[in-house]
């Protein structure tokens, strides 16, 4: 993506996500395809500071997750959150608010993803190398990129390769022999 779109959406995106994943964020944002940046524009994102009200608020009757999509935990709290003597609606304000900021990065991942990446480092870094690879690099079939997005784990990942076995007889040769 171009350098001064991924900027902007950077700073429109940081303080809806995870305060640790910043700088995956920009990564993914600078190494996106351009044909992406209409799609994160219109994608509507949960306020973090809205869902800590709510959970405040409202959140014994179960309403700050039915906002984050989790019905069955809505329910669940609406119907057996007295029990817990507000116990559960207190300590589930914390995680309201750490739920809305990962369905945040995930919107911003599903969408970068359904237009995959570009198929070289970002614009402004030295050869970057990336968990996901790019063509030629890391261990995937055929030098095949991984295009599954952050939240996925490669499969090729730490697997070796055909021609590097290790010490497969224990003596430290490396199954050399004299």
């Amino acid at each position: 993506m171009r350098p001064d779109r991924a900027d902007q959406l950077f700073f429109q995106f940081k303080e809806s996500v995870p305060s640790d994943r910043t700088a995956m964020l920009a990564d993914m944002l600078h190494r996106a395809d351009d044909r992406c940046y209409g799609e994160l524009c219109a994608t509507s994102m949960h306020n973090p500071l809205i869902i800590v009200l709510i959970s405040v608020f409202l959140g014994g009757l179960g309403v700050d997750r039915f906002m984050l999509g989790d019905i069955g935990m809505g329910v669940a709290k609406l119907l057996l959150g007295w029990l817990t003597l507000g116990i559960w609606p207190l300590i589930d304000i914390y995680f309201c608010y750490k739920r809305a900021l990962d369905l945040n990065m995930q919107k911003i991942s599903d969408a970068i993803a359904r237009y995959g990446y570009n198929s070289g480092p970002a614009k402004g870094s030295d050869a970057y190398s990336a968990p996901y690879g790019y063509p030629g690099q890391g261990g995937h079939p055929g030098g095949a990129p991984y295009r599954g997005g952050p939240y996925q784990s490669d499969p090729y990942q730490g697997a070796p390769s055909q021609g590097d076995r290790g010490d497969t007889t224990g003596n430290g040769d490396n199954g050399k022999t004299e």
